[in-house]
C-alpha cells in the first residue's frame, strides 16, 4: 500500500530528474557522451537514453551504450535518414536495453548490432552529403563546426594531448563564445564571381576549403591566399590545420609531426597549391577520418 506508493513516487522522481539531465544540451555525467545528440539538439536519443539508465551501474557498459547511441544518431543526421527508417531500429534496440539487467560491454555490443545494420549505406549517402555542405547556409555550417571539432579531437587523442572524446567539446564550445573560427582556406574575396561560377563555385563553401582557427588568427588572415596562409597554420594549435602547412615551412617535430605525416600519408593536403581538387580531395579525408568515429566495431575496440 503506502509503502509501495512511495517508493513508487521516488522512483518516479529520479526517473524525471534522469530524463531533465540526459535531455539537457549542457554537459553532465549521464550525457557527456551524448555529444552529437546534444549539440544538434536531437530527440531520437532520448527513449535509447532513458531505457539506458538501469545499467548505470556498470560505467564501461554504460559509456559504450552512450557512444553507440550517439554514433547512431548522428550516422543518421549526416546520411540523411528518415526518421521513421531511424525509429524502425531505435524502438527494438530501445526493448533489448531495457531488457538488460546487469551487462556487460559484450552484451551491450551484441545487443546494439542490429541498429547498425545501415552502417555503411549511411557512411556511403553521407559521404555525398558532407562533401556538398555549404557553409552559407547555417544548418550546414554547424555539421562542418561539428566534424572540424571530433576530427581535430582525434588528432588530439592520438597524440595524447587529451584523453577523453568528450574533449572534443572544447572546441564547440569555444566557436560559441568566438574563441574559435571557421576559416575559408582559399577565401571567396580572391576569385572573380564568374570564375567561381564557371567552376561550380561551391567549392568554396566546402568542408574541405574550412579551417578551424582560433579568432585571433583568422582575423591575421581571412582573405589572405592559401599559401601564404601556411606559416599561421602551422602555428596554430590545432592538429588538423597544422596538416594544412607546406613541406618547406613545417618544422614541426614529435608526435604533433608524425600525426601530421600520417594525415599527408593518408591524403590530407597542404596549400601548396589549392583550390576544387584539392578541396575534394579533403573533402574525402575529412569524412573519412571522422565516421570511422562512428562505426559500431571501432567504437567496440575501445573498450575490449
Amino acid at each position: 500500500g503506502e509503502i509501495g506508493m512511495v517508493a513508487f513516487s521516488e522512483e518516479l522522481a529520479k526517473a524525471a530528474k534522469y530524463f531533465r539531465q540526459v535531455g539537457t544540451p549542457a554537459s553532465n555525467k549521464e550525457n557527456e557522451f551524448l555529444l552529437g545528440s546534444r549539440f544538434f539538439k536531437t530527440v531520437q536519443h532520448l527513449p535509447l537514453a532513458i531505457a539506458g539508465r538501469s545499467i548505470r551501474k556498470d560505467q564501461k557498459a554504460f559509456e559504450l551504450l552512450s557512444r553507440l547511441i550517439d554514433a547512431r544518431i548522428v550516422l543518421s543526421l549526416f546520411g540523411e535518414e528518415k526518421s521513421q527508417t531511424l525509429d524502425l531500429e531505435v524502438w527494438p534496440w530501445v526493448k533489448k536495453i531495457a531488457s538488460l539487467a546487469d551487462p556487460s560491454v559484450e552484451q551491450v555490443y551484441e545487443i546494439s548490432k542490429d541498429a547498425f545494420s545501415s552502417q555503411n549505406d549511411l557512411i556511403q549517402v553521407g559521404s555525398v552529403v558532407f562533401s556538398n555542405l555549404n557553409y552559407e547556409k547555417s544548418k550546414d555550417r554547424k555539421r562542418i563546426l561539428f566534424a572540424l571539432s571530433l576530427v581535430t579531437n582525434s588528432f588530439d587523442m592520438e597524440t595524447q594531448l587529451v584523453d577523453s572524446i568528450t574533449a572534443a567539446e572544447t572546441y564547440l564550445s569555444a566557436h560559441k563564445k568566438g574563441g574559435f573560427h571557421l576559416d575559408h582556406i582559399a577565401p571567396k574575396s580572391l576569385f572573380k564571381e564568374e570564375i567561381l561560377e564557371a567552376e561550380g563555385g561551391s567549392w568554396v563553401h566546402q568542408p574541405g576549403n574550412i579551417a578551424l582557427l582560433t579568432s585571433k588568427d583568422n582575423i591575421k588572415i581571412a582573405a589572405a591566399e592559401p599559401k601564404l596562409k601556411s606559416g599561421l597554420y602551422l602555428s596554430s594549435k590545432v592538429i588538423l590545420t597544422q596538416a594544412l602547412g607546406t613541406a618547406e615551412d613545417n618544422k614541426l617535430e614529435g608526435v604533433v609531426r608524425k600525426a601530421i605525416d600520417g594525415a599527408h600519408a593518408a591524403g590530407h593536403p597542404t596549400v601548396e597549391s589549392w583550390g576544387p581538387d584539392t578541396v575534394s580531395q579533403r573533402n574525402v579525408y575529412l569524412w573519412e577520418k571522422f565516421s570511422n568515429r562512428f562505426k559500431i566495431e571501432n567504437i567496440y575496440s575501445d573498450y575490449v
